[in-house]
């Protein structure tokens, strides 16, 4: 069912690898599987590091985040998109997760 959605869905590991990436996450990026899992999560963002902290603590804080950034596709481009990021916990309450839910925008900011 990911696999069908045109919305890219990336989930990730506590410390920030991806362990999955639906076909729209590979077309909205231009990454392969080798390249998701071979890049740092913050080498996926343009973001400064500081929103990505103010981001990552929100996210353990609320469980989950929504909003709007700025990232880098494989040709250097920067595209804006709309992100969910859910926390997602094991059958204990740990964190076990993140799912990740992205929408290029870029286009509809333009106008």
């Amino acid at each position: 069912m990911l696999d069908a959605t045109t919305d890219a869905v990336i989930v990730e590991d506590m410390q920030g690898e991806v362990i999955y990436h639906n076909p729209a996450a590979t077309a909205l990026y231009g990454w392969n599987t080798e390249d998701f899992r071979s890049l740092d999560v913050r080498q996926r963002v343009v973001a400064q590091a500081d929103s990505f902290d103010r981001i990552k603590q929100e996210v353990f804080k609320n469980g989950h985040w929504s909003g709007e950034s700025e990232q880098k596709i494989k040709s250097g481009k920067s595209i804006v998109v709309e992100s969910r990021i859910v926390l997602v916990k094991d059958e204990e309450s740990n964190p076990a997760y993140f799912l990740i839910l992205k929408r290029d925008i870029t286009e509809k900011k333009l106008l």
